[in-house]
This record gives C-alpha cells, sequence and structure tokens, in this order.
C-alpha cells in the first residue's frame, strides 16, 4: 500500500495504488481475469490517467455518487449484478 504523512489520496498515489492492486490479487487482473474496483467519488480516482491505467490491465472502476455510502448494501447488490452481466459478456466474447 502506499500512504503520505497526511494519509490524503493523490492521483499519483492512486496510480501507483493501481499498480500494487493488480500485482496482490493471487489469480491475477488480465483482459480475461477481470475484476470490479468500487470507490467513492473522490477525484483523485476520476482522472483519465487513472482510467485509461485500469482499463489497460482489465481492472473496472465504479465511482459512487457523493454521500451514498451510507446506502452500501445497495451497491453491492448492484456490483453483484453488474459483475454477472459483466461475466455473461466475457462468455459471449470468446
Amino acid at each position: 500500500m502506499f500512504m503520505q504523512l497526511k494519509a490524503w489520496m493523490t492521483t499519483l498515489l492512486f496510480k501507483k495504488e493501481l499498480s500494487f492492486i493488480q500485482r496482490s490479487i493471487p489469480s491475477g487482473i488480465s483482459l480475461t481475469n477481470r475484476h470490479l474496483l468500487i470507490l467513492d467519488g473522490h477525484g483523485s480516482y476520476v482522472t483519465l490517467a487513472a482510467t485509461k491505467q485500469a482499463k489497460k490491465f482489465g481492472l473496472y472502476m465504479i465511482t459512487l455518487p457523493l454521500h451514498t455510502s451510507l446506502h452500501f448494501d445497495l451497491w453491492m447488490w448492484l456490483a453483484s449484478s453488474l459483475s454477472r452481466l459483466l461475466l455473461k459478456m466475457q462468455e459471449t466474447q470468446q
């Protein structure tokens, strides 16, 4: 994990964190073994550079709207449904 002294996430730290996530998942992340990362709506995540980096190695990122983390159960249901949909899409592409 990467941190800075004040524990604020920055765009540079987030790009390093994406690389760390890619390396630390045992099954690996690739274009054939995609993963979903659910984030809050912080500006350091929502950058073109971070999105391109994640897409390059098969990581889907979804950012939650502001002030919705209290409703996380709904988002977990949505993520589960989206995950099943992505798996179906992957199977039809093969």
